[in-house]
């Protein structure tokens, strides 16, 4: 066989035509590889979240107990404004889930913070039939001392009542007739009146000294002239021993936060909504968590102010300031069929700081589970506040119409970020980032509507964005779902210009 040199290669028609058609079919693959690429490719994009966040100063944060497992947390706009979310149990079943996402007024009121006993008296006073004690000794007195800036007194009324004076720190304050026909209809409660004695007082501790005085002159008593009863309640030792029954009840000065608008609809669902039941089974499908009936119950379940546990629910008015408010939940997930054998494990933690309220849960199945619908990190939008939804590429939609309607999000498996709000009156605006995109919107995998997400006109007071990340799709045993999304509720000048 002869030598070939790289001349007669060129010419060898046998050498060339594999090879150039090796390069061929490597270009075309390289250009489809390419074209995969750029139709995955995520569009330029916005960031409410942060975006919100630059244009917010303040870090303070307060937390306000509101009863089992249900606490607000309250986030400094500017002034008396706060960003006001809600961490609360579900009504039938065990999850704490973000139920408010709003707009408050924070400022400082007197409220009622509690109720006491007065610690000692002088003179004849009867105690024979408790919680309504009385004196008819002109010049007796009881005595309590209290912190705070106020207080009403609680005393038992009839036609004999007669005339308490009041000092606080040695000066009068008030004089109280416990006579029937001297306590106004909004201060009587049946037999009983409670009378605000006073308020406005410097914050510390005051002392109370209570003076009979004998006879109401505009009423005299009905068993005859100097014979009326200084009514005063206590109920020290009795057995139904009760706030009603208490001699006075306390105020002080504290932040009280007042609703001003929901930017978000409370009680619907955010974090997710799967609608589902045991595979192969005639039942009919039911929502985690909770919609109608309880489907979510606790493995364990702690939530935190800061580092430190809660331990006690009990409802408290007081306005405190923290830093963080977390939400650790270990549950189970059933249908409501067989509340025994559980069909997924869920692992949440919500954490609320001046940044916002982010969420990350990874749902576990534990049996084969079909799920009819499913979706993640919603946007329950309220309804009249919001007038437009934009996303992330600066497309937008009106959310106006109220017929159950819905629109499609174009691109919506690729965009992270959505933000509520309105275009005529305010500058509030609730945005929501979707984290981990990929996993959170199951990337890749089977059983996603298309397309992903949509919007819905449900009604007048409602327009819910749905990432719906299942279609009747059957979850095995073992598998499992991660999802993060994060919450912010801000304020941004020109919120209708700049978002759109």
């Amino acid at each position: 066989m002869p030598f070939l040199t790289s001349s007669s290669l060129a010419s060898d028609p046998t050498y060339l035509e594999p090879r150039i058609s090796d390069i061929e079919s490597k270009t075309k693959q390289h250009a489809n590889q390419i074209e995969n690429v750029s139709k995955d490719v995520i569009p330029p994009q916005q960031d409410f979240i942060a975006l919100l966040r630059n244009h917010t100063v303040s870090q303070k944060v307060y937390t306000r107990m509101l009863g089992d497992r249900t606490l607000d947390v309250l986030v400094q706009l500017r002034g008396n404004k706060v960003a006001h979310y809600t961490l609360r149990k579900d009504t039938k079943d065990d999850y704490v889930k973000l139920e408010d996402c709003a707009i408050s007024n924070l400022s400082v009121v007197a409220q009622k913070v509690h109720a006491i006993n007065y610690k000692s008296d002088t003179g004849a006073m009867q105690k024979v039939n408790p919680p309504n004690y009385y004196t008819t000794t002109v010049g007796d007195t009881f005595t309590f001392t209290f912190d705070g800036t106020g207080f009403d007194f609680q005393h038992f009324t009839d036609n004999r009542g007669g005339l308490w004076e009041f000092k606080v720190d040695g000066t009068v304050v008030k004089t109280i007739s416990t006579h029937i026909h001297a306590v106004p209809t909004n201060e009587l409660k049946v037999n009983y009146g409670i009378r605000p004695v006073a308020r406005g007082l410097a914050k510390g501790t005051h002392i109370v000294i209570a003076t009979f005085k004998g006879d109401d002159p505009a009423n005299a008593p009905a068993s005859g002239a100097n014979t009326s009863r200084g009514w005063v309640k206590n109920d020290t030792g009795y057995a139904q021993a009760a706030e009603a029954h208490k001699t006075a009840l306390l105020y002080d000065d504290l932040l009280n936060p007042v609703k001003e608008i929901d930017l978000l609809v409370p009680f619907s669902n955010k974090e997710f909504a799967f609608r589902m039941k045991p595979n192969g089974s005639s039942v009919n499908a039911e929502w985690i968590p909770e919609h109608s009936v309880a489907t979510v119950f606790k493995v364990s379940q702690k939530m935190y102010i800061d580092d430190q546990e809660i331990t006690s629910w009990i409802a408290d008015t007081t306005v405190k300031e923290a830093q963080m408010v977390r939400a650790v939940q270990l549950m189970r997930g059933f249908h409501p069929s067989d509340l025994t054998t559980a069909l997924c494990e869920i692992y949440s933690v919500h954490t609320v700081t001046h940044k916002g309220v982010t969420f990350d849960i990874k749902i576990r199945w534990l049996k084969d589970t079909f799920i009819e619908d499913g979706y993640v990190a919603m946007l329950p939008g309220s309804r009249p506040f919001v007038e437009k939804l934009v996303d992330a590429t600066g497309q937008s939609l009106d959310t106006i119409a109220s017929d159950n309607s819905f629109n499609d999000i174009p691109n919506g498996e690729k965009i992270t970020s959505y933000a509520m709000f309105n275009t005529t009156g305010t500058d509030y605006v609730v945005a929501m980032k979707i984290n981990h995109i990929h996993a959170s919107l199951r990337k890749g995998q089977t059983g996603l509507r298309n397309p992903l997400v949509w919007l819905q006109h449900r009604d007048a007071t409602l327009q819910k964005l749905y990432p719906q990340v299942y279609k009747n799709y059957t979850a095995k045993a073992g598998e499992t779902h991660q999802f993060s999304a994060t919450y912010y509720v801000g304020e941004l000048p020109f919120a209708a210009q700049l978002l759109m």
